[in-house]
C-alpha cells in the first residue's frame, strides 16, 4: 500500500538482504523514467495473456529479486497472477498496511498535489506551508473516497487469495514501526527480522540504517494537515463512505503528527499489536537450554508459518483458546496472527505423568519431562505483554468450567483420535460465540493416515450440526464456522 512507510522499510530491508535489488514498485510504467520491470505491465496491457504474465513473473522470481509492490496501483487481474506465481516460490511475504486509513489517504493526497513523496523535499515544502509562504490547494474529496473504497476491496481480495493459496504473510502495520515508544517498535522490528531470517550480525551491522530509516521521523506531513482548506469535508466524506476508526478524528490527526515529528508518544492502535517484548536474559537462557537438550524437528518449526493462513478467518482482538499446547511452539503464531486480548492455553501436561505417554521426535523420544514442556510454553508466550495469557493444566473436557466467557475462536490440536475429537468439537460448540471459528490441525483425508480420525470427526460434526467447513487442506489445517442463516424466500 502507498503511504504506509514502505519506502523507508524497503530501503532498509534491501540494504540488509543479500538478494538482488531493483526499483521500488518495479512494474510501474508511467512517468519519464518507467521502472526496471515495466515491460511486464507493457506486455500484459497488449496481450492480457495470463500464462505469459505468469511466465514473466516466474523468470523474475527465479533471479531472487526483492520486490516492493503497491497492489492498489495496478489492476486486480495483474495482482492475482502475481500472487499466484509468488505462491509457488520460497519468497517470504510481508503485508504492510495502516490502521489509520484516514491519515494515510490525506497524507497521500497532499503528496500527490505537491510532489512531496520523498522526505527531504517534503520537509522543505512543508516548512514553507507552515510559515505561510506557500498555501495548500483543496484536496480532491471524491478521489480520496474512491481510493478508500478501492483499497478496502482490493486488500480483502488479496488477503482471501493468499489464504486460499496457503501463503502465510507477515502482517505489519505502519503504526507498529512508526508510532509509540521505542522499545515496542524495536520489538516489532525484531519480529520482522526473525521472520526474514536476518542474523544478529546483520542487524548490528545495519544499526545506523535502522536508526535513520525507522526512527528518524518522516516527511512531517502532519505539521501542515490543519492547513488543508477542506479537511473537514474530507473527513466527513470518508465517514459517510463507511470509514470507521476506534480513535476520534482528532486522535487520528494527532497520530499522524506524532509519526511525522518522530515523537515517541503516539496514539495506541485500535487493536493491540501483541508485539512480544524481548525475553529477560535468564528466561532466554532457560529456553535455549531446553531447546538444545530437547530439540524439536526443524520441518515442524517451518510448518508453523504455513499453518497461519486459515487463522485469518477468525476475529482479531477477541478471546480465544488453544487446546493442546504441548511445548508452545504454535501459541506465539496464534497470538501474533489473531492478537487476542485474552487466550486460554489448555493442556494436561503433568496430569499425564512425569513423561508423555508416547515416544516421538517431538518429545525427544520420550525423554522430555511434561513439566519442561509446560515451562517452555510459558516462556514462549509470556513475552506477549498485550495479551492476557491464562494457562489451564488439565484435559479440555474436564476444564470447561474454567473458561469464563464465550470465545471468538478455538484452535484444536489435542488427541487426534476420532471419538475424542468428536467430543471436543461438540464441547467447543457450547463455549463458542455464534459467529466464532473452530480452527485445527491434522486434516488428513487419507484413511490410512495416522491422524485421519480428525478428518472423520470433522465430517461427522458438520453433518450433524450447523457448522460448515470454510477452509481445509493447506498445511493440514481446517476452519469451521456456523452456516449463514438466510431469510425464507
Amino acid at each position: 500500500m502507498q503511504r504506509t512507510g514502505g519506502t523507508s522499510l524497503t530501503d532498509l530491508l534491501m540494504k540488509m538482504s543479500e538478494h538482488k535489488t531493483t526499483d521500488h514498485e518495479p512494474f510501474l510504467t508511467w512517468g519519464e523514467q518507467p521502472r526496471a520491470l515495466h515491460y511486464v505491465v507493457d506486455d500484459w496491457n497488449k496481450t492480457k495473456d495470463k500464462e505469459q504474465l505468469e511466465n514473466s513473473f516466474n523468470e523474475i522470481f527465479a533471479q531472487h529479486y526483492l520486490i516492493k509492490h503497491c497492489y492498489e496501483l495496478l489492476p486486480a487481474p495483474f495482482n492475482q497472477v502475481l500472487v499466484k506465481s509468488a505462491a509457488n516460490t520460497n519468497y517470504r511475504h510481508i503485508f504492510l498496511l495502516r490502521r489509520d486509513e484516514q491519515s494515510r489517504l490525506i497524507s497521500m493526497a497532499i503528496a500527490e498535489g505537491n510532489g512531496t513523496w520523498f522526505r527531504d523535499y517534503a520537509r522543505s515544502v512543508f516548512a514553507k506551508v507552515a510559515t505561510g509562504q506557500q498555501e495548500l490547494e483543496p484536496l480532491p474529496v471524491d478521489r480520496i473516497v474512491q481510493k478508500f473504497r478501492h483499497a478496502r476491496t482490493v486488500t480483502a481480495k488479496i488477503r482471501n487469495q493468499m489464504t486460499d493459496l496457503g501463503i502465510g504473510p507477515f502482517e505489519l502495520y505502519y503504526e507498529d514501526l512508526y508510532v509509540g515508544d521505542r522499545e515496542p517498535r524495536l520489538a516489532n522490528l525484531r519480529r520482522l527480522f526473525d521472520f526474514l531470517g536476518f542474523s544478529q550480525e546483520t542487524i548490528e551491522a545495519h544499526s545506523a540504517d535502522i536508526e535513520k530509516l525507522i526512527f528518524d521521523g518522516g516527511q512531517a506531513t502532519a505539521r501542515i494537515v490543519d492547513r488543508v482548506p477542506n479537511l473537514d469535508a474530507v473527513i466527513a466524506a470518508l465517514a459517510a463512505a463507511g470509514y470507521k476508526d476506534n480513535s476520534s478524528t482528532e486522535d487520528s490527526i494527532t497520530s499522524l503528527s506524532n509519526i511525522a515529528a518522530g515523537n515517541n508518544a503516539g496514539t495506541p492502535p485500535p487493536i493491540s499489536s501483541s508485539a512480544p517484548m524481548p525475553l529477560q536474559k535468564n528466561d532466554a537462557a532457560e529456553l535455549a537450554k531446553f531447546e538444545k537438550e530437547f530439540p524439536f524437528p526443524n520441518d515442524e518449526l517451518e510448518r508453523a508459518k504455513r499453518r497461519r493462513p486459515p487463522l485469518m478467518r477468525a476475529r482479531q482482538g477477541g478471546v480465544g483458546a488453544e487446546i493442546g499446547v504441548f511445548r508452545g511452539h504454535f501459541s506465539p503464531e496464534l497470538i501474533d496472527a489473531l492478537k487476542p486480548t485474552k487466550i486460554y492455553l489448555i493442556d494436561p501436561w503433568t496430569k499425564m505423568g512425569e513423561f508423555f505417554p508416547f515416544s516421538s521426535p517431538y518429545n525427544n523420544h520420550g525423554k522430555l519431562p511434561t513439566a519442561v514442556a509446560r515451562r517452555e510454553a510459558q516462556l514462549r508466550t509470556a513475552r506477549f505483554t498485550n495479551t492476557q495469557v491464562e494457562y489451564i493444566e488439565g484435559f479440555f473436557l474436564e476444564s470447561l468450567d474454567k473458561i469464563k466467557e464465550k470465545l471468538d475462536w478455538v484452535y484444536l490440536d489435542a488427541s487426534h483420535r476420532y471419538k475424542d475429537t468428536l467430543l471436543e468439537l461438540n464441547a467447543i460448540r457450547s463455549i463458542l460465540k455464534d459467529d466464532g471459528a473452530i480452527l485445527g490441525d491434522d486434516w488428513y483425508p487419507d484413511p490410512a493416515a495416522v491422524h485421519h480420525g480428525v478428518y472423520r470427526a470433522v465430517q461427522e460434526f458438520t453433518r450433524n450440526s450447523d457448522f460448515q467447513i470454510v477452509a481445509a487442506g493447506n498445511a493440514n489445517q481446517f476452519c469451521l464456522k456456523r452456516a449463514p442463516k438466510y431469510p425464507a424466500s
